[in-house]
């Protein structure tokens, strides 16, 4: 059952032919992890000629209210929608109807989770390398580690703090590189339990001799219930290759489908793009027990 959301008898300030305006829903078809606050929005590409019908199942009420073009209709719940649960917006105008369906976030874990340890495996099966295609190249670049240690080190005042530490495996034991210094985030709103984003930042990586540079590093993932495992974890940058000599290691990416891009700190017009975009996604990490130090002993 569907609750009316907004309804109008009164038609829109336009006149002429109602024809149809394209539709974008937000939360997207098929979103999940939506926070349980979050406003529900209706984007018109034109304003339609008459006031549209935008009904919310699961008994959500609240008033859509468009903003002065009549472009944009957005519904804040008036209670905050419940965890775990898949809702639809349907949107009726002009005699034709647009339904999104998306999913809210999972129960939230709180601190239950500080003080714990997760896996990101480079070279796992199921690890999805977007950019460049194919994870030899990084795994070149990284040495000996062949993984990301993620950490939450405290929750305080509603933020998470948390670490990137490389790993690696050492006979037949996973371990921090020795080589590696851990990366502590500035501190995370964690409003969005259990999900939580890094926003972009400037990750400085030392490992060995070599200290690497990844500017505009994200990561987000969603805490699994029992914090067992970071679920659709996903890490994004782009790694400032000058350290090993970009005019050697662009066009080997290049070769390999990927190629390099500007760093954010090179000048306008700088002929030799020296950074290279990484994506990665991995839909399960598991939870470590590892001894973490300072690292940078090599």
């Amino acid at each position: 059952m569907f609750l009316l959301a907004l309804w109008s008898c009164t038609p829109g300030s336009e006149t002429g032919p109602c024809d149809p305006p394209g539709i974008t829903h937000s939360p997207a078809d098929g979103a999940t992890n939506v926070g349980p606050a979050s406003p529900i929005t209706v984007q018109f590409d034109t304003a339609p000629a008459e006031d549209p019908y935008i009904w919310v199942d699961g008994g959500v009420g609240g008033d859509a209210v468009p903003d002065p073009a009549r472009t944009t209709w957005t519904m804040t719940p008036d209670s905050p929608l419940a965890r775990s649960t898949t809702y639809t917006t349907r949107v009726e105008v002009c005699g034709e109807a647009t339904e999104a369906r998306f999913t809210t976030l999972g129960p939230a874990v709180g601190d239950s989770v500080v003080g714990g340890m997760w896996r990101m495996e480079l070279d796992a099966d199921d690890t999805l390398w977007i950019a460049p295609a194919g994870s030899d190249f990084i795994r070149s670049v990284m040495g000996n580690s062949d993984s990301f240690i993620f950490t939450a080190s405290a929750l305080e005042a509603g933020d998470m703090f948390t670490a990137l530490v490389p790993g690696r495996e050492h006979d037949g034991v996973f371990e921090q590189d020795p080589c590696a210094s851990p990366v502590l985030f500035d501190a995370v709103s964690f409003d969005a339990d259990p999900h939580l984003s890094v926003p972009p930042t400037l990750v400085t990586l030392p490992i060995g001799s070599v200290t690497y540079q990844v500017f505009d590093f994200t990561a987000e993932w969603t805490f699994s219930p029992d914090g067992a495992g970071l679920e659709a974890l996903r890490i994004a940058g782009l790694l400032d290759v000058r350290p090993l000599g970009f005019g050697s290691v662009c066009p080997i990416a290049e070769a390999a489908g990927g190629g390099c891009v500007p760093c954010p700190d090179q000048a306008a017009g700088t002929p030799e793009a020296a950074c290279l975009g990484v994506e990665i996604l991995d839909p399960w990490a598991p939870r470590v027990d590892v001894a973490l130090g300072p690292g940078g002993g090599c």
